[in-house]
């Protein structure tokens, strides 16, 4: 496991199986956030630094993204204040960070060129013919999903709070 800078059209996009580290860095008594300019420094900076914590994080990850902060924290000298934020659960001074909101996905992989499903494979009635197959979500409904004749991939989308399988 290894610690990734994302691009910045990617700040607020949170992957529920997934770790992050937020750096944020201002002048004393001014707003952090994404869409904070880099200027002259005028004097010491208020740091916190956050590891948010997705709700399908293994404990091998939860544990890099903690060692990985105390190392950032050592490197910067010791004066920035940790926080632990944990998915559904963030503080507001991380919240307002990102002034678009907070983005969470539940599904973090994409499969494609799969064989047809077999016949006998779980959840699947017949891989050669359309069917509508129900897949549980995050919050426990379903969501009923077209089948398309002679396809061999699955797409994942998501709508925001309805995120479906297909």
């Amino acid at each position: 496991m290894q610690v990734v800078a994302l691009p910045k059209e990617q700040y607020g996009n949170f992957y529920s199986g997934d770790c992050y580290i937020v750096y944020a860095a201002s002048e004393f008594g001014q707003t952090s956030g994404t869409d904070t300019k880099v200027s002259q420094v005028n004097g010491p900076l208020e740091v916190h630094l956050h590891f948010w914590l997705g709700s399908h994080t293994s404990t091998d990850e939860a544990g890099v993204a903690v060692f990985k902060t105390v190392e950032l924290d050592d490197y910067l000298g010791g004066p920035p204040v940790q926080h632990r934020e944990v998915q559904g659960n963030e503080s507001n001074r991380f919240k307002s960070y990102f002034k678009s909101g907070i983005r969470e996905s539940h599904f973090i992989f994409l499969l494609w060129s799969l064989p047809p499903w077999p016949v006998d494979f779980p959840g699947v009635l017949d891989s050669s013919s359309p069917a509508s197959h129900m897949f549980p979500s995050e919050q426990g409904s379903s969501a009923g999903i077209p089948g398309v004749p002679g396809s061999s991939a699955i797409f994942i989308t998501g709508i925001p709070e309805k995120p479906f399988l297909g």
